[in-house]
């Protein structure tokens, strides 16, 4: 079997250089084992432009916001438009605007939002009253909102995407074996499949790559819940520490954590018993406990992508290392890959593995 580029994984990564790639006229053929906790398949699906305690915009948010949003649109249009792989009428919708509530757990959260807001109100607003939400949640020190953020339904645009891979057989349900990967000058052979070059979207698994585990992964767990919360409006996102964000039919996931010391990838009794018990302590509804989700995190040490081609074997590369921010990484970086791939575009420095030249050539 012949292709232009093996790729293996199908989270965000491996979804939108797949995507791209396609657009861009070559053959794929994917490789993923289909399992259910991965980092792409649990994750919120939020894309918040501010981040940490002292809500400093992330990074490349104005860039990577519109980008995003434009790339689920097409995403969303190019499927909508195969009526084989997407069979129901309602045309697909993969990305929301919307806005997070955020509550303040202290004053000193507070004056952190009033100093940023007032040096630059791009993102974060005040509402225009501080009971509004008096009736669903308890809090003490205000909130203000983050404004515009984007939600994505992962799951779904995995799903779609995995069905319009599988109608035209550019996609294989296995787990890779590295053991039958061979490389040469030429492209790759893996099994029967041979290929101009392979791209590893695999997520934590590329920390025990023979090529790729040099890299400086940070591997970290996150744990979730999926609760039903009837009486809760599903408008906004709520925050209050933990993330409350709205799924459709009164279920809403509540998370994340980061545990950076873990025994396994399962989850814990400790984080379901602390986030039911966060629950009761903010809003004012029952609520039932409905699945637990768990996985690990791609992240590294620079908080930077991994993007690019091994400086030993230009046929053999890697698009990784997402962390928390694939939602609105990959499809940025995974163009990025793929007119690279496509044309010799120059990657990003910040997020070429170029900058691990030394350390990939051990």
């Amino acid at each position: 079997m012949q292709t232009d580029y093996l790729i293996v994984g199908q989270g965000l990564s491996g979804t939108w250089l797949s995507y791209w790639l396609v657009q861009g006229g070559a053959n794929v053929l994917v490789i993923d084992d289909n399992a259910s906790s991965t980092a792409s398949k649990t994750s919120s699906g939020l894309i918040n432009p501010v981040t940490g305690r002292r809500m400093v915009e992330t990074w490349m948010a104005d860039t990577l916001l519109p980008f995003a949003h434009q790339a689920y649109q097409s995403m969303a249009a190019f499927l909508s438009h195969h009526a084989e792989s997407h069979p129901n009428d309602v045309p697909l919708a993969f990305i929301t605007g919307t806005t997070i509530t955020d509550f303040f757990t202290a004053p000193d959260r507070r004056l952190a939002f009033e100093k940023r807001a007032a040096e630059n109100d791009q993102y974060l607003h005040w509402p225009m009253s501080q009971q509004h939400w008096e009736d669903h949640f308890h809090y003490n020190f205000g909130y203000g909102q983050v404004c515009p953020v984007y939600t994505v339904p992962v799951q779904q645009v995995l799903a779609q995407w995995r069905h319009y891979l599988g109608l035209r057989q550019w996609l294989i349900t296995d787990t890779f074996a590295p053991l039958h990967l061979k490389v040469n000058a030429r492209g790759i052979k893996y099994q029967d499949i041979a290929a101009k070059a392979i791209i590893f979207c695999d997520g934590p698994h590329a920390q025990q790559s023979p090529y790729f585990a040099l890299l400086p992964f940070a591997l970290n767990k996150g744990e979730a819940l999926v609760v039903q919360i009837p009486g809760l409006p599903e408008g906004p996102i709520f925050k209050k520490g933990l993330t409350i964000m709205p799924m459709g039919q009164q279920q809403f996931w509540v998370g994340s954590n980061y545990a950076w010391h873990y025994d396994d990838a399962h989850p814990t009794a400790a984080f379901k018993t602390s986030t039911e018990q966060w629950l009761q302590q903010t809003i004012r509804h029952p609520f039932t406990t409905l699945q637990h989700w768990a996985a690990l995190r791609p992240a590294n040490v620079e908080r930077r992508p991994f993007v690019g081609m091994h400086p030993l074997h230009p046929n053999l590369g890697i698009l990784n290392g997402m962390g928390t921010k694939g939602v609105s990484l990959a499809p940025y970086f995974a163009r990025q890959l793929a007119q690279h791939l496509l044309h010799g575009t120059p990657i990003m420095p910040e997020a070429s593995i170029d900058r691990f030249q030394r350390l990939l050539q051990r």
